[in-house]
């Protein structure tokens, strides 16, 4: 599987611009193929990625009979890509905006910062879930909104350090409005159901019952205590 840092690379065989007076810095438009099988095409500037550019991470596969990793190639005999990343870079990093194609089918389109997924960006996971917000090196943080595929179900707040910590989560009959711990809801909150009604409460963890070994090695789900359901729709009277 590859991964995203391609600095880690071998040496390279280089084809196209260089610097007046130094043939052997890459700079202006160029593209650089690597020992393992990696491309990179693009800009340069003082010898290192610079600007725009589309760098693709070749695929390996196992040899059948020595055991060994070997590039994939198809039928005609050309490299397959695992992953791609079209964008920008700042000194061999990728800085701006960019998408990037991951190899187990996820994709990111947004910001990045040093390397990272940084700033406003979308992704699109590889189950159709999907994120779209904010992102602070690497991890989803600030206000965002995540949709669960199979559900529809959208989760609408405040991320910190990749977990949601307060916001809305928005169902098919419902929506819940409060606080959060580990991804799920946690404390005081609020249910209001799309027939009009609406109910105060606390989800709550609760201990596990004393000898329950099966209880204490679960994680814990948190429950819902609700308070009375109130209406909250004007009520309409037919003479």
């Amino acid at each position: 599987m590859a991964d995203d840092d391609e600095n880690a690379g071998p040496k390279y065989v280089y084809e196209g611009d260089k610097k007046d007076g130094d043939a052997t810095l890459q700079h202006g438009k160029g593209k650089a193929i690597y020992k393992n099988g990696d491309v990179y095409e693009g800009d340069y500037e003082e010898g290192k990625r610079h600007g725009s550019g589309v760098y693709k991470w070749a695929k390996h596969v196992t040899d059948e009979e020595s055991g060994e990793l070997k590039l994939d190639v198809d039928e005609e005999g050309n490299t397959v890509f695992s992953s791609t990343y079209t964008g920008q870079y700042v000194a061999n990093l990728k800085e701006g905006e960019g998408v990037f194609e991951y190899p187990d089918g996820g994709k990111y389109q947004g910001n990045w910062r040093h390397d990272k997924r940084h700033g406003d960006g979308v992704y699109w996971y590889p189950n159709g879930d999907i994120y779209s917000g904010e992102w602070r090196f690497g991890t989803k943080h600030g206000r965002g909104t995540f949709i669960h595929a199979d559900s529809n179900a959208r989760l609408v707040g405040t991320y910190a350090d990749g977990k949601f910590v307060k916001g809305k989560w928005a169902m098919a009959d419902s929506t819940y409005t409060g606080g959060f711990k580990d991804n799920k809801p946690f404390g005081p909150g609020e249910f209001v159901f799309n027939n009009g009604n609406r109910q105060d409460g606390n989800y709550v963890q609760k201990a596990p019952t004393e000898g329950d070994e099966d209880a204490e090695a679960a994680p814990l789900e948190p429950q819902w205590m609700g308070g009375p359901v109130e209406s909250v729709s004007a009520e309409t009277y037919v003479v």
